[in-house]
């Protein structure tokens, strides 16, 4: 008598995320997560309900992965900090990025990106000069600065994992630190009456 196979939620989450790291989203199938721990599909939907149950784990584990990476001392701006992890993350793990933000996102509405202030503060308020960082800004945390940088932040971020743009660490934290000193002198002047609103 066979003895039947049984796999914890753990094994086939971790088995799922190697997938996905390596082959991307598509890859990730529950006769794809079988084949590579050597059994049939049945013993994956004893364990877990759904794919969108682990699409929902993997979104978890890819985002804990890109703060490891925002979190970083790439120089000394905890701000800047944030947006080289973000690129890195992008450049590193290719795949979380697209899988995050291009084949299986989260839809965001307008409104809750104009938010992302609140959201950084939150995430990051456990590293230093973060706070500090979001208080100094020339509008205060309601800045539109967050979100100018956020959007050119992500859009580089965007063609660096696509491979359309093949750019050093280096010149990641060269471009993030001009955009953001742009946006930044940008900002002033309008607040003090010379910038279009």
């Amino acid at each position: 008598m066979t003895q039947r196979q049984t796999f914890s939620r753990e094994m086939i989450f971790d088995t799922a995320f190697n997938l996905v790291r390596e082959k991307g989203w598509r890859a990730v199938t529950a006769r794809n997560i079988a084949k590579a721990l050597g059994a049939s599909t049945m013993p994956i939907y004893t364990s877990v309900r759904s794919m969108e149950e682990i699409a929902q784990e993997l979104q978890a584990r890819s985002f804990t992965l890109m703060q490891e990476f925002q979190k970083r001392t790439y120089t000394d701006n905890a701000m800047l900090n944030m947006a080289i992890g973000y690129v890195t993350f992008a450049k590193h793990e290719p795949n979380l990025f697209k899988f995050m933000y291009q084949e299986k996102p989260s839809p965001v509405a307008f409104q809750d990106v104009q938010r992302q202030a609140e959201f950084m503060d939150q995430s990051f308020s456990s590293v230093p000069g973060v706070s500090e960082g979001m208080k100094d800004l020339p509008g205060g945390p309601e800045s539109p600065i967050v979100l100018n940088s956020w959007i050119y932040t992500h859009g580089l971020a965007t063609m660096v994992s696509n491979g359309v743009l093949n750019i050093s660490d280096e010149n990641i934290s060269r471009l993030l630190s001009e955009a953001g000193g742009a946006f930044y002198l940008w900002d002033q002047a309008r607040l003090n009456g010379g910038g279009n609103q």
